[in-house]
């Protein structure tokens, strides 16, 4: 465009500086401005315009699309990091108020059947045997809570070796035979305290009936998932079976009533063959426990 502004004004200027004829008439005379070689610089500056202003206008595209990129990367980044932070907080809030019923339950439970075990040694009217296995009873009840309370943050897995490591040398010691067979995956969360409080009670009520009454020489427990993300619990042995004439037991009736409390169901078969007690929970049995407390 500077090009065709000297060449105007030169050429309206001085007119007769240059004398240009057309190359195919020579009686064709033409002014500067209509020569071949001034129209070609001309349009190829107005070609040379119009691609700068569109790279410019295309580097400005691409530097606000990758400020546009960082901004909504950093956005998203803060977004991750507020929701972990509030799942944490919530994970901890829940944890928080599962161990605190825990220990309303120890207060209530543990302190409430110490409290009796006193009062009737106080009053002499209770015997010797009957202390020595309330207070086991209440050591028992004891661990499983402190048990539930470590293994919040572990996977069921690693609850359920905890009671076979704890619950091993009872039964070893009685002369019976521990099995173990857990099928499934190890990274399955334990469901929180307080579920895991009420399974292992069921646990343990069924390792003690089966070491007192039925006579077994082994005694199995097995864990399996299926696909739905439903867990079942058995407690089998080998003994002498239930008398289905006789009466439900206590111990039967509460882990009757724990399983319910957590949405799941206790199945129990016998025959003279032993005895098997299957306790099967839903995916989430943690839901229904919370509900139901």
């Amino acid at each position: 465009m500077i090009i065709w502004f000297i060449s105007t004004a030169i050429d309206r200027g001085n007119p007769g500086l240059f004398s240009i004829a057309s190359p195919f008439d020579p009686e064709v005379r033409l002014s500067l401005l209509w020569t071949p070689i001034l129209g070609s610089l001309t349009g190829l500056a107005i070609v040379a315009s119009l691609a700068r202003t569109a790279s410019e206008a295309r580097r400005t595209v691409v530097t606000a699309n990758e400020q546009l990129g960082l901004m909504l990367a950093r956005r998203e980044a803060e977004l991750e990091k507020s929701y972990l932070t509030q799942r944490t907080l919530l994970q901890q809030q829940a944890t928080l108020e599962e161990r605190q019923r825990l220990v309303r339950d120890m207060h209530d439970g543990i302190g409430g059947q110490l409290l009796g075990l006193l009062v009737q040694a106080k009053r002499r009217d209770i015997s010797p045997e009957t202390i020595e296995i309330g207070l086991q009873q209440s050591m028992n009840d004891l661990r499983l809570i402190v048990d539930s309370m470590d293994s919040a943050e572990e996977s069921i897995n690693s609850t359920l070796r905890s009671f076979e490591h704890r619950i091993r040398g009872q039964v070893e010691a009685a002369g019976v035979a521990f099995a173990v067979a857990y099928d499934m995956p190890d990274d399955t969360p334990a469901p929180g305290p307080s579920t895991t409080l009420q399974v292992l009670r069921i646990l343990q009520e069924g390792v003690t009936n089966a070491l007192r009454h039925s006579q077994a020489r082994t005694i199995r427990l097995c864990c399996i998932q299926d696909q739905s993300g439903a867990i079942s619990l058995t407690i089998a042995d080998d003994g002498s079976g239930i008398d289905n004439s006789a009466p439900k037991g206590r111990g039967l009736l509460n882990m009757q009533s724990r399983a319910a409390a957590l949405g799941g169901t206790l199945n129990v078969s016998s025959d003279k063959g032993g005895t098997r007690i299957e306790l099967v929970l839903p995916a989430h049995p943690g839901e229904q426990a919370k509900a139901d407390i």
